[in-house]
């Protein structure tokens, strides 16, 4: 291990949320005194032993949000089973298990996945309460082909999920599951021409073949 003088060099070591920057001072006692950078964006200076010793593992973000975790437990009394947030939550798990023979298996056969850090119901709570969440709103992934985690979701109204609802259309050709946008780019044929197609009959053959004009094959 490398070494300032006597100290140990902490530079660009993590430890819990921060990463070491460079050394910023030593005080009169020689304790040193390090510049990190908190994954919140946050620049700390930080006592060395205190970062070895795992006491300091943040800007102070990370107490934060376990004080606000803490307090939205000891104001569920009774639990959350009944709440409509928590039905939201088992809702989405259930879409991304194979185990749901109709909602599931077609999530789970084009990859969509709940992320680790919301098989945990506070923790999605916390981030719902602090992302928008109303009662009127629907939980609605950026990217329709993403996951389900913190930084593809968000809170839309139920009109505006089913405006997008098009958006969401998935079909298996050949062995392939793709959105219907790709199809219609590898196969050179409108969206709109597909869209309509699939509104009559959802079958991927009949979408997806190719397109005629009189006798001619487009």
């Amino acid at each position: 291990m490398c070494l300032i003088g006597k100290f140990n060099d902490l530079t660009g070591k993590k430890y819990g949320r921060l990463t070491v920057i460079e050394l910023d001072h030593r005080n009169k006692d020689s304790k040193a005194y390090w510049k990190s950078k908190c994954e919140c964006g946050n620049i700390v200076i930080t006592r060395g032993d205190c970062l070895l010793s795992g006491n300091t593992k943040s800007c102070g973000c990370l107490s934060k949000e376990l004080s606000t975790k803490r307090l939205i437990r000891a104001l569920t009394k009774h639990g959350d089973s009944g709440t409509r947030l928590y039905r939201t939550w088992k809702n989405m798990k259930d879409r991304c298990s194979a185990f749901d023979k109709d909602r599931g298996k077609r999530y789970a056969d084009i990859g969509i996945v709940v992320c680790k850090e919301w098989e945990d119901f506070e923790t999605f709570k916390y981030w719902a309460i602090n992302n928008g969440y109303k009662s009127n709103l629907t939980i609605d992934r950026k990217d329709v082909k993403g996951n389900y985690c913190p930084s593809n979701c968000r809170w839309i109204t139920i009109q505006e999920q089913q405006r997008n609802r098009e958006t969401s259309i998935f079909l298996e050709f050949n062995g392939e599951v793709k959105h219907l946008k790709e199809w219609a780019e590898i196969l050179n044929i409108k969206y709109h021409t597909l869209y309509h197609r699939y509104k009559k009959n959802k079958n991927a053959e009949y979408v997806l073949r190719p397109y005629r004009h009189g006798n001619k094959t487009l």
